[in-house]
């Protein structure tokens, strides 16, 4: 995020005159960008061992600064995977994403059974990167090229700049927890905290990966239609809330099974922090962070700076005080801080997109009585299988099976899935 500085979101946001324009644009937004990255990778190298004591890990602050060197690989693919985003050009990514995605397994993997402990990761990852940035750069009709002009990165900064601290912004919301928990509580604790956070985030990062660089490129295109703009966004979040909700009220009710599943019975400490995050991104993801797609494609970025900035100033000071009270008090009140953010985030939209709370709601009544319903049925399957893997696994499936079917007793959800499912009949007979 810090390495693209807004541009790559100024290139898929901004209506360029010709194609000579957008390369031009593109040109610049590479050469600021791998600027700011060198930067960034030297403050890292030279202040990693500082870094390193903040996320809880001393004397790593070497592993620390080898890992930033992903920094300048990643500005070779923000640039070209914005053109290719800006023309809904996806199917060109898709193969580079499943092979750099299998890169760690294949690198890492390998190199951990030899006895490398945690280089093993970096090493992947690194290794990731790289092919990513000369793969990307193969296939890219569009070449770095020596073009620079300044007047042109002042009037993208306009932007990219207000999108640059929005970055940072997001940044500090996502890791402001790991700083207090590893400067106030112990490093056991710091796990059971962190690694929770990693395992849902990456989970819904599946579904949000797949439909937030559409979303916000589309809006994009829409920006001068408010009625569309509002129906596309609307049509987007729909099917999204339909299947992160009940994955974040199921996360939550069977979040003793889920963790000993996940992470094994030593970490049943960790199983409220698991359930509390599930549940509070499932409703974040849906309610807040998409609105911030909303701003920036209409080229507001400043509006999801004030944003986070507004949930900062409550977060910081209450986890900071919640975590002098302990683990469970931080864990309770950081699941309701992030219900403020929801908060804060549907009156800016309203604001700013004319996108009220009502009609929201309306849009996602379905799947919120549908998860309602299947959390009575979670509490109560839940409680009957205490603990026990095979009725925890059956109660699974029965949860999923009740908001299947009070999905289909409403008529526009009813439409939505037979939709996708004669869609996906139709291609699978026309696969090959």
């Amino acid at each position: 995020m810090l390495a693209d500085a807004g541009f790559q979101k100024y290139l898929v946001q901004h209506e360029f005159q010709d194609q000579t324009d957008l390369y031009r644009s593109a040109n610049v937004a590479f050469w600021s960008s791998m600027s700011i990255a060198v930067i960034l990778l030297l403050l890292i190298v030279l202040f990693r061992d500082g870094i390193a004591s903040m996320v809880g890990a001393p004397g790593l602050g070497i592993p620390i600064a080898v890992t930033a060197l992903s920094l300048p690989m990643a500005v070779f693919v923000s640039t070209q995977q914005a053109l290719f985003r800006r023309a809904f050009e996806y199917k060109k990514l898709l193969p580079i994403r499943i092979v750099v995605a299998l890169i760690p397994l294949v690198v890492s993997v390998p190199l951990a059974y030899g006895g490398l402990d945690f280089w093993a990761l970096i090493i992947g990852v690194l290794s990731a990167n790289l092919l990513n940035a000369l793969a990307m750069t193969v296939i890219s009709p569009w070449k770095p090229g020596l073009f620079f002009s300044f007047s042109l990165l002042r009037k993208m900064f306009s932007f990219s700049g207000w999108s640059l601290l929005e970055a940072i912004s997001i940044w500090a919301t996502l890791w402001a927890g790991t700083f207090i928990v590893g400067s106030v509580l112990t490093p056991h604790e710091l796990g059971l905290y962190r690694q929770p956070i990693l395992v849902v985030n990456s989970a819904f990062a599946v579904i949000t990966s797949a439909t937030t660089p559409i979303l916000f490129a589309a809006l994009s295109r829409l920006q001068a239609n408010p009625r569309k703009f509002r129906q596309f966004f609307f049509r987007v979040q729909l099917p999204v809330a339909l299947v992160i909700f009940p994955m974040g009220v199921g996360a939550f009710f069977y979040r003793d099974f889920l963790t000993d599943l996940l992470f094994g019975p030593k970490w049943n400490e960790a199983a409220l922090m698991f359930g509390a995050w599930a549940f509070t991104s499932s409703l974040s993801i849906v309610l807040s962070h998409y609105c911030s797609e909303i701003f920036r494609s209409l080229g507001r970025p400043r509006v999801s700076f004030l944003s986070q900035c507004l949930y900062m100033v409550v977060m910081i000071p209450a986890l900071y005080i919640a975590a002098h009270d302990g683990f469970v008090t931080l864990v309770i009140v950081g699941a309701a801080v992030r219900l403020v953010g929801i908060a804060i985030s549907q009156l800016l939209t309203f604001i700013v997109a004319d996108i009220g709370f009502l009609q929201v709601m309306k849009n996602l009544y379905a799947p919120l009585l549908a998860s309602a319903l299947m959390a009575v049925a979670a509490w109560w399957l839940a409680g009957l299988a205490d603990g026990h893997w095979g009725w925890s696994s059956l109660g699974v499936l029965a949860c999923a099976l009740i908001y299947g079917l009070a999905c289909l007793c409403f008529p526009r959800t009813r439409s939505l899935i037979a939709g996708t499912a004669t869609a996906t009949l139709n291609r699978l007979r026309r696969a090959p």
